[in-house]
């Protein structure tokens, strides 16, 4: 009896670890088919890369034969900075000239303003003349007035004689 039950625990313990086995089986298989499809995937995407990067090379032979279109371009013009420097250089030295006489002119410009003060100071004298005419030309204007108010008065007594003057005359030469 011994022996049948351990026979029978054995094909228990049997039959639990072929299953256990399938069991681990499916999932390596499933595990190996996921590595599988992962490297295809992988395969594929770096197929892809190396023809981008293939073209991207291309891209880069086309692009260095530019530059080195562009550093002879860059190369002529260097001369020619080379050459303006030196024209700037020779209109510096010009300019140099040109700042020595301006500076000799501001020292008669300053000469002349000090003239012209002078002149300002005497126009200002003027003014003050002027300005002291103009009031009593004012004063004057009121006396006019004054005087105009009178005529006018004496005009009126004037016109009034006149009349009597022509009333006594015509009197005296009916009589």
């Amino acid at each position: 009896m011994a022996d049948e039950v351990t026979s029978e625990r054995l094909g228990v313990v049997e039959k639990k670890v072929d299953a256990l086995a399938a069991s681990m089986d499916a999932s390596f298989e499933e595990v190996a088919q996921a590595f599988a499809e992962q490297r295809a995937y992988t395969d594929a995407a770096f197929e892809r890369l190396e023809r981008r990067f293939d073209g991207s090379d291309a891209k880069l032979e086309r692009l260095e034969a530019r530059f080195d279109g562009s550093d002879a371009r860059l190369e002529g013009l260097e001369g020619r900075f080379d050459g303006s420097d030196a024209r700037f250089e020779r209109l510096e030295r010009r300019f140099d000239g040109s700042d020595a006489r301006f500076e000799g002119l501001e020292g008669r410009f300053d000469g002349s303003d000090a003239r012209l003060e002078g002149l300002e100071g005497r126009f200002d004298g003027s003014d003050a003349r002027f300005e002291r005419l103009e009031g009593r030309f004012d004063g004057s204007d009121a006396r006019f007035e004054r005087l105009e108010g009178r005529f006018d008065g004496s005009d009126g007594r004037l016109a009034r004689i006149e009349r009597k003057l022509d009333q006594f005359i015509d009197v005296q030469s009916r009589t």
